[in-house]
């Protein structure tokens, strides 16, 4: 709507016949009109019917060859099929507005060529509009980039965030394959073909991959499924700076990809995990990208930490020679209990016991249960 406001003011204030965008593509020689004007009383009238039937010809040859902003003057049966009569003493100046992978955006306008000068006056005119037009749509592109970078950023918020919730509320069972289908989700939203979780071991002085992902492009046998210390020398650089380190190369490739590491640090304050991705991409991975993993790398850590916490509890009251039971403390259903509780009762496993209430044990009734 606005390009065609434009192009109509363009036209009442210059006198021309008539006025259009067209968008051209190169390789099939396709033509399209996007925007037209047209005076309502002009010899233009009887040119509105042909202009939509632009034909390629020596003036496209021209034009694709010309440079943006160039301006070139044609004679209307050279740029349309089937032109009346009536309007031979029509010119045509078109200009090229923009050259994009294989679309060319020219425009053009019709005029009556009846004193001298007014060709010269309509180039000028028509290189002045073209400025504006390239100024409007690259202003148009900018704003389409940003909400699509802003609609994109949301979605992997939001993505993440699920994620993250869902692998704070795993357990020992659902944890690898949660984690696993995080970093899956968390590559493809970031835009990286490979991401890999490496197990620092201490013991035997190597990193262990643990756990990996990689698009079907990125080739998953450049990849060891073990490293001594000191011989990957970013692994090293990750696992002796202890935080977050990045290294892109003049030219990544499969075998020195541009990488990224997120360390993780364990109970001892050592590297424990180091989560790397790569890419073949010259540029950095940016701020927005290095905070997403690192809030990923933080989640892990906490859930480790819980579930740490959980196995060694559950060892503890396990191994206990005391009767244990633990109960739900809003009807007193029992939900765990320990081998000595099971020996107690003669029982070989918890699951008959869960769900049920203290009565069946202990109790002739639950009113005898202090609560308090």
């Amino acid at each position: 709507e606005a390009i065609n406001a434009a192009l109509a003011s363009l036209g009442r204030a210059s006198g021309v016949s008539g006025a259009a965008i067209w968008e051209i593509d190169t390789r099939s020689l396709s033509i399209a009109c996007t925007a037209q004007w047209h005076a309502k009383a002009s010899v233009s009238e009887a040119l509105e019917s042909s202009l939509p039937s632009l034909r390629p010809g020596p003036w496209l040859v021209s034009m694709i060859g010309a440079d943006v902003g160039s301006v070139l003057t044609v004679e209307p049966s050279e740029m349309f099929e089937d032109v009346p009569k009536t309007i031979f003493e029509t010119q045509v100046s078109a200009g090229v507005i923009a050259k994009n992978d294989e679309t060319l955006t020219v425009a053009t306008i019709s005029y009556l060529d009846d004193a001298d000068g007014t060709a010269t006056a309509i180039d000028y005119l028509l290189r002045g509009a073209m400025i504006l037009l390239r100024q409007f749509t690259r202003r148009v592109d900018l704003e389409s980039q940003l909400d699509k970078v802003a609609r994109r950023q949301a979605k992997a918020h939001n993505s993440m965030m699920k994620s993250a919730a869902d692998l704070l509320a795993s357990n020992l069972e659902t944890f690898d394959n949660l984690l696993q289908e995080s970093l899956r989700e968390t590559a493809e939203l970031l835009e990286v073909p490979s991401i890999v979780d490496w197990a620092v071991d201490y013991q035997t002085q190597r990193y262990v991959r643990a756990r990996s992902w990689h698009s079907e492009d990125f080739s998953e046998h450049a990849i060891a499924n073990t490293e001594e210390f000191g011989s990957s020398d970013f692994l090293d650089a990750a696992r002796k700076a202890g935080r977050t380190v990045q290294s892109t190369p003049e030219r990544p490739t499969l075998a020195n990809p541009s990488r990224l590491a997120v360390v993780r640090r364990g109970p001892l304050g050592q590297p424990s995990f180091i989560l790397i991705v790569a890419t073949l991409n010259q540029d950095p991975l940016g701020d927005d990208k290095i905070e997403a993993l690192e809030r990923l790398s933080a989640t892990i850590v906490a859930v480790e930490n819980r579930l740490a916490t959980e196995s060694r509890t559950t060892a503890a009251l396990d191994s206990s020679p005391v009767s244990i039971v633990h109960r739900s403390w809003k009807d007193s259903r029992l939900l765990h209990c320990n081998k000595a509780f099971l020996e107690l009762l003669g029982e070989s496993t918890m699951e008959p016991l869960v769900g049920t209430l203290p009565e069946r044990v202990l109790y002739t009734n639950s009113d005898d249960i202090d609560v308090a």
